[in-house]
């Protein structure tokens, strides 16, 4: 993409005019990732070090009806400029918002996963004999069940891809994922215990549908990320299908 620096010459603006600056880095996808750091028309200026913002932006004004550098080229009054920068700049804070409340779901859903490992290390004959009621491993499986269907409902409702925040997103999915795992491994070595594993086997096979959309849908926001989200994803659903296999085997 050209640079505001080499538009400055289409501009029409004074000597000392810096022109629109920060409108000309892409991400990847080919979205802005920037927003104006700086605005100037001669001793003008409008400056920023986050970008133009409501709240969190040091802005500047003064008196003056200034030409702006336009991102779709040659010049636009401030009234047409500012509109565009106010609308990707107040974007992000709202996405890195939501991306950071993401994070933090799935290192409360990978929290609640350590501690069903802990529960499932102290299962033994008499533990797993019960066969019915809210037993701590069905009681740890439904609450992660729910806290991933609300993480779910809370993504079906984004949509650009989180730029920033992505990595923190995808190291949060990787360590539950991993964290996870570990737990079913040990639940599936524990399913003879069981005097019937259809209760476990139930709430299982609702995880993995649950998790089965929740792991694509999280990827579809992490841009160059999503292909080890997804592989991370595919890996923990085999293992919820041998954990599932091997209680179900119980229940027979």
């Amino acid at each position: 993409m050209e640079t505001a620096g080499a538009r400055r010459g289409k501009t029409g603006m004074g000597p000392g005019a810096r022109g629109l600056v920060g409108l000309t880095r892409a991400s990847r996808d080919g979205d802005l990732e920037e927003v104006a750091v700086s605005m100037g028309y001669g001793d003008n200026t409008i400056s920023s070090p986050a970008g133009l913002t409501e709240g969190g932006g040091q802005r500047r004004f003064k008196d003056a009806t200034p030409r702006l550098y336009h991102p779709l080229g040659g010049t636009s009054h401030r009234d047409a400029a500012v509109p565009v920068c106010l609308a990707v700049a107040q974007h992000q804070p709202a996405a890195m918002a939501a991306a950071r409340e993401v994070a933090s779901s799935l290192r409360y859903l990978q929290s609640k996963s350590a501690a069903l490992h802990t529960r499932a290390q102290s299962l033994n004959l008499a533990s797993g004999s019960l066969a019915t009621g809210p037993y701590p491993i069905q009681a740890a499986l439904d609450e992660m069940n729910s806290t991933a269907s609300n993480l779910q409902s809370r993504l079906s409702s984004e949509s650009a891809p989180w730029e920033g925040e992505a990595r923190a997103v995808a190291d949060a999915w990787k360590e539950f994922v991993r964290t996870h795992q570990r737990a079913l491994h040990l639940l599936t070595t524990k399913a003879g215990l069981f005097t019937t594993g259809q209760p476990i086997a139930a709430v299982l096979r609702r995880q993995k549908d649950i998790l089965d959309i929740l792991g694509p849908s999280l990827a579809s926001l992490l841009g160059p990320r999503q292909a080890d989200t997804r592989a991370q994803q595919a890996a923990l659903s085999t293992t919820l299908r041998s954990c599932i296999a091997a209680h179900a085997r119980q229940a027979n």
